[in-house]
């Protein structure tokens, strides 16, 4: 999705499955942190988390969280996340990284297990449907973001947002049930499509 919008240019070979975007710690009234000018920020340096636990914290990262943008190396894309959304609230970037693939190791391979329920990439869902596969999937009520395609006016699905407390456990996004939790996706019989 991050590829289609045509706002940059990417890697011709990008993943073929759901990427990470970021850890985006927020405050008791839901806004993002933003560590930018924050004092006591931790500083990043890539050299260290490269040789951290024998690098393979940084084999992880680059599986799960890869910069797509053509000609910037992933590490560009997590000192971008880190020092924007972490330096400011974790003690040390493996920390920040740490916290980050633990909880994405809570969620299974859900490429998979949408593909197995039928949502594959070019097909277009309802959302409250969409929601429902991703809640079996994964356990959890997730928050969905859509953009609108300049090319055929469809909603297509941009992120899924898992929320996560202080102790790196998933809960679930919304308090009602399955009430539309989304950013631009449109409500009732308005379909969502995956890229």
């Amino acid at each position: 999705s991050f590829c289609t919008r045509g706002t940059v240019s990417c890697w011709p070979q990008i993943p073929d499955r759901f990427t990470v975007h970021g850890l985006w710690p927020q405050n008791t009234i839901g806004g993002l942190i933003d560590c930018k000018g924050a004092k006591n920020t931790a500083p990043f340096n890539f050299p260290k988390l490269e040789h951290y636990e024998d690098g393979h914290l940084v084999h992880k990262l680059n599986d799960f969280w890869p910069n797509l943008i053509i000609n910037k190396p992933n590490y560009s894309f997590w000192k971008q996340e880190f020092e924007k959304h972490g330096s400011c609230l974790f003690p040390t970037q493996e920390q920040y990284f740490e916290s980050t693939a633990w909880m994405v190791d809570q969620i299974p391979d859900l490429t998979k297990k949408l593909e197995s329920e039928g949502i594959c990439p070019g097909t277009s869902h309802l959302f409250k449907d969409l929601q429902q596969k991703i809640i079996k999937a994964t356990g959890f009520i997730p928050r969905l973001e859509c953009y609108q395609s300049t090319i055929d006016r469809s909603n297509r699905l941009y992120q899924i947002y898992f929320c996560a407390d202080k102790s790196k456990f998933l809960y679930n996004c919304s308090d009602s049930k399955l009430t539309p939790n989304n950013i631009k996706c449109g409500y009732g019989k308005v379909k969502v499509k995956l890229p």
